[in-house]
């Protein structure tokens, strides 16, 4: 009778909150950041308040390395408090790179679990397991430049990796007096047939230039600290393919293109489209 009870109730703590965890992907290039969508779904009948209690936090990971073991956090794990409403459900974007060195080559796996709070002993939730990879991008172009003012020294890394017959195309910004990388981040996908072309301008920022769909070129950005500075098309002009040129007074810029707007194309298509389903005229 005990048994049933207990067993009962183990039953209805695990019904009370249904929690999935999904990576955002299943490769990750080396210092990237690694990201899993946490799903919190409420079946308790009323509303569930995540809260830490003292020292403890009321989400955890456990994630293990390719040999099985269990990595301890770079720093505390500090979640803000969540409520999750009865019979809905809630999603969270944890980068687990924030909290876990995993950056190393390898196969790792882990899962999330939830800490009830108010209960003594403490009730847990576990999610469901999952597994990711952290591997190696080729590096097809760096060069290394100084930051105005100090003397730091950052050096631009763009790397290239190739899965399911995509290629796609990272950029890594590296401290070279620390040795760390500061940011390392996907540009987009790349059609390698046409090598990317990458340099430097006068105010020490990356511009990479490559080939993002057989008729579209895509200029990316970068500056030393890693920031995205932004992003435009072009397509091929008359004298031939886009390309980047580097005047005397350090400026970049794309030439030999047509710059591109795809919004601007996809409010034409639009336009058009409404026009068409307009119903004809009825002339009498």
């Amino acid at each position: 009778m005990v048994l049933s009870l207990l067993l009962g109730s183990m039953l209805g703590l695990e019904a009370q909150l249904d929690v999935r965890l999904q990576m955002s992907k299943k490769e990750f290039v080396a210092n990237e950041q690694v990201q899993a969508v946490l799903t919190l779904t409420n079946r308790a009948g009323r509303d569930i308040y995540l809260h830490g209690e003292g020292r403890s936090s009321w989400l955890d990971f456990t994630i293990k390395n390719r040999r099985g073991v269990p990595l301890s956090p770079a720093r505390a794990p500090l979640f803000g408090a969540v409520n999750v409403p009865a019979g809905r459900s809630i999603t969270k974007t944890i980068a687990i790179s924030s909290y876990y060195r995993v950056s190393d080559l390898g196969h790792y796996n882990g899962y999330a679990s939830i800490r009830m709070p108010g209960t003594n002993p403490p009730q847990m939730f576990t999610s469901n397991r999952v597994h990711f990879d952290v591997i190696q991008a080729r590096k097809l172009y760096s060069q290394r430049v100084g930051v105005a003012g100090s003397k730091t020294v950052r050096e631009y890394h763009l790397l290239t990796f190739t899965s399911n017959n995509k290629s796609r195309l990272y950029v890594e910004v590296e401290d070279v007096n620390t040795g760390r990388s500061l940011s390392t981040y996907s540009i987009g996908e790349a059609l390698m047939f046409r090598k990317p072309h990458a340099t430097v301008d006068g105010n020490n920022a990356m511009h990479i230039l490559f080939l993002t769909t057989p008729t579209i070129f895509s200029h990316v950005r970068v500056n030393p600290d890693g920031k995205f500075l932004g992003r435009s098309y072009y397509k091929r002009g008359t004298t031939g393919s886009p390309r980047l040129v580097t005047f005397a007074n350090g400026e970049v810029k794309v030439a030999g293109g047509i710059f591109y707007d795809p919004k601007q194309e996809q409010a034409q298509r639009d336009k058009i489209k409404k026009l068409s389903e307009r119903p004809p005229f009825a002339y009498r």
